[in-house]
Parts: C-alpha cells; sequence; structure tokens
C-alpha cells in the first residue's frame, strides 16, 4: 500500500498491480493487522489519513529519528538514520535475512528491484556523495534491471504545461522567515502530480525552508485543492510533522 503522493506515478507506469494506494486499507482488516510502516516512524503521520493514530503496525522501518513510534503490538523497529533513502535499508535488511528474490516470477522480481532501484535514485536525487551505503545498493539493484525501464521512471516526460506551472508558482512566491507558500492556480485534474514536481523545483532552490505549493482543480461539480509539501535538508522529523499538522 503506497501513500498518494505515489498515485500518479502508479498511473502513470502501470504499477497498480504491485502498489494499492493507502486509501483502500482499512484498520479493521486482517492485512492491516500484519502491515509494516516503512519511511514513517510515526503513526500519528498525516500522510496515513484517516488511518493516523489508528494503525497498529508489526514493523516499523525508517531513515529518519523515530518519533511517536508506536506501542501495542510492534515486534520490530529498525531506525537508521545513516542512509539517504528507505530503499536502500529494505535491501540490506533483505541480503541480512537471506530473503531471496528467486521466489518471486521475472517480473514479480524486475519490478521490486526496479522501484527499489528508483526510491534510492530518487532520495538521493542521483548524487551520491557522501552516502556509501546507498551507492552499494543502487548499484546492487541497477545490475537485476532494465536500464531503459529505470531511465522512464526517474526521467519522466512532463507535458509543456508544466512551465506553465511553475512560471505561475514562481512569480507568487510569499516569504516569511523559514516558510514559503504559493500556487500554481487552476490546474487540469490530470495534471495535479505537477504540483508535487512544483513544489519539487522550488524546495532544491531553498533548502531548510518548509515550502508549501497548491494548485486548484475542479468542474462543474466543486473545486478541491491539491497541496505539495517540502522540506530539504529535514532530519528533524517531528518538527516537520508539527508545521504539515499546522
Amino acid at each position: 500500500f503506497a501513500m498518494r503522493q505515489v498515485d500518479w506515478l502508479q498511473a502513470r507506469f502501470y504499477l497498480r498491480q504491485w502498489l494499492r494506494p493507502i486509501s483502500e486499507l482499512r484498520v479493521d482488516d486482517e492485512v492491516a493487522r500484519s502491515t509494516a510502516l516503512v519511511d514513517s516512524a510515526n503513526v500519528a503521520d498525516p500522510r496515513l489519513g484517516p488511518l493516523a493514530n489508528r494503525l497498529d503496525p508489526l514493523i516499523v522501518i525508517d531513515n529518519h529519528q523515530g518519533v511517536n513510534l508506536p506501542g501495542g503490538r510492534m515486534k520490530y523497529a529498525y531506525i537508521d538514520k545513516g542512509v539517504c533513502a528507505v530503499s536502500t535499508l529494505l535491501w540490506e535488511l533483505m541480503a541480512k535475512l537471506g530473503v531471496s528474490l528467486r521466489t518471486l516470477t521475472g517480473s514479480d522480481q524486475q519490478m521490486l528491484r526496479l522501484m527499489l532501484a528508483m526510491g534510492i535514485y530518487t532520495d538521493a536525487r542521483g548524487r551520491f556523495d557522501g552516502w556509501r551505503r546507498d551507492l552499494a545498493a543502487y548499484q546492487d539493484l541497477r545490475d537485476g534491471v532494465s536500464q531503459a525501464d529505470l531511465d522512464k521512471l526517474i526521467n519522466f516526460p512532463l507535458p509543456d504545461r508544466f512551465d506553465e506551472y511553475q512560471r505561475h508558482a514562481e512569480a507568487h512566491v510569499e516569504r516569511e522567515s523559514d516558510w514559503l507558500i504559493t500556487s500554481v492556480g487552476r490546474i487540469e485534474p490530470e495534471d495535479i502530480h505537477l504540483v508535487s514536481e512544483v513544489a519539487d523545483r522550488i524546495s532544491l532552490d531553498h533548502p531548510g525552508v518548509f515550502v508549501i505549493v497548491f494548485g486548484v482543480y475542479g468542474d462543474g461539480h466543486g473545486t478541491e485543492v491539491k497541496v505539495s509539501v517540502r522540506q530539504q535538508n529535514c532530519d528533524d522529523l517531528a518538527a516537520f510533522n508539527e508545521r504539515l499538522q499546522r
């Protein structure tokens, strides 16, 4: 199950047979009783939506400072800030536990390698300076995937409208201290994923700043708002979540 920020990626690259939206997970489902929370150590994480403060995972794996770890039935927590990407931790754990990908079909094995490699590359933004473990894991994973498939996921084409949204956001920036908010204006419903792309690029230009980017979309039946939040060089996940909730 994946959080909503990657919904567009699942749709664009037909990943839905491997990744299901977290909105489909119900806290009273049998599968919810055997979950692992990955890339977050916060059971109150707003990205969990209705499951926030209700999910009781058995396993927690994260590369940020552990905050608000669950009690209850949790059997194992692995928090390691020595890597850039949580995908690196997953690959290392699989190796340590002797998990073999040979038990998977060829296509499933390829897709698992592909998604983990993409996770490492995008978290490191292709720059592995100082991230020795991430580089080693990425190289291991890349050896087993098609470079063309990996390139498609990493360097996906953006529509011409993206430049228009980017210019609108840059022209409407409002900043106070280490907060920045802006809007891409009104967007087409099929473009809501581009709000995150704009937020990524603005955040790179403002390291350490809490960046909020939103876009308005909808039809005659109502208007909705897509919001994307980013902060580069953020080691204090508790402070980030506090700001996110505010």
